[in-house]
């Protein structure tokens, strides 16, 4: 197995804790759902919705339990238990089984946060890692880019005497036959400024990989 190329000590650690995090969340859910079932037992999985859900809207439905977390200093708490829950430190332990199942949603929620934190991150750290080994691979795509050029001008060249072969005999009453038939109509004509060869062509001279484009395709 080859090593990846997006790779570095930090996005190592980083994917690390993503994966615990997000067992940790399973375990918390799981959690959250045998408290649940504990003050109610009539519940069943159909009728809990997902502990983000309770968290984010407050509504409340038929046989699912909403805990009241007071609105004051939320944000400063859900800080707080973002942080806690990045450290991989439990949020503080409750007595009563109505306490901790507010504890767990809370628990649940910050795990949530938490993921999507570390998600951010390892995006941030292959954008960075990404951008290097652009750099680093730029020289070889470069000369390979050239490579193709080259060819490509010598194929354009050829193509137009193939044209220009064809027109001769349709203008001069001979007719295709059995003559110019294979001619990659696909690309346009080789005299052809709007099409897509012609796009690419200047395209491949603003990056500098040939140095002029053919006169038929050059625009007026």
């Amino acid at each position: 197995m080859t090593d990846p190329i997006l790779a570095s000590t930090k996005l190592t650690a980083l994917e690390e804790d993503l994966h615990r995090l997000k067992a940790s969340a399973a375990q918390s859910r799981a959690t959250y759902w045998q408290l649940t079932q504990m003050l109610t037992p009539q519940l069943n999985n159909e009728t809990v919705r997902r502990v983000a859900d309770v968290n984010k809207d407050k509504i409340e439905r038929n046989g699912v339990i909403s805990t009241g977390i007071s609105e004051q200093n939320e944000a400063k708490r859900k800080a707080d238990e973002l942080q806690r829950t990045l450290n991989n430190e439990p949020l503080a332990d409750a007595a009563s089984i109505q306490e901790k199942l507010g504890r767990e949603r809370r628990q649940y929620a910050a795990y949530e946060d938490a993921i999507e934190f570390r998600t951010r991150e390892i995006d941030a750290e292959k954008t960075v890692l990404a951008i290097e080994y652009s750099k680093k691979i730029k020289p070889k795509h470069d000369d390979i880019m050239k490579r193709l050029g080259k060819p490509m001008l010598e194929f354009h060249s050829v193509f137009t005497e193939a044209d220009d072969l064809r027109r001769h005999l349709i203008d001069n009453g001979v007719g295709l036959r059995g003559l110019c038939l294979n001619l990659p109509e696909f690309l346009s004509t080789p005299n052809n400024p709007y099409s897509d060869l012609a796009d690419w062509f200047r395209a491949m001279k603003r990056e500098g990989f040939i140095n002029s484009v053919p006169k038929e395709l050059r625009l007026p």
